[in-house]
């Protein structure tokens, strides 16, 4: 399989992650709400999605528990 085959597989898969895009919507809503500039949003949602998926490659049941609140609290930890 080719790797832009395999390209297309993860990203089908990642929308198809429910968990993920229910923090990613529910993030958006809220954000949006209190008048949060969508760029911004988009660039804090595509980090935490790097985050989340490196973490469901390494420990899917650990991914499940990754929301973004525990995300957001352990960015700022460095």
């Amino acid at each position: 399989m080719s790797s832009i085959n395999t390209n297309t597989m993860n990203i089908k898969d990642s929308v198809n992650d429910k968990f993920m895009m229910d923090e990613c919507s529910e993030f958006t809503r809220k954000t949006l709400k209190n008048g949060i500039d969508i760029n911004t949003i988009c660039g804090i949602i595509k980090e935490y999605q790097r985050k989340y998926l490196y973490i469901k490659s390494q420990d899917k049941e650990l991914a499940k528990t990754f929301t973004m609140e525990m995300w957001w609290i352990c960015r700022d930890r460095k």
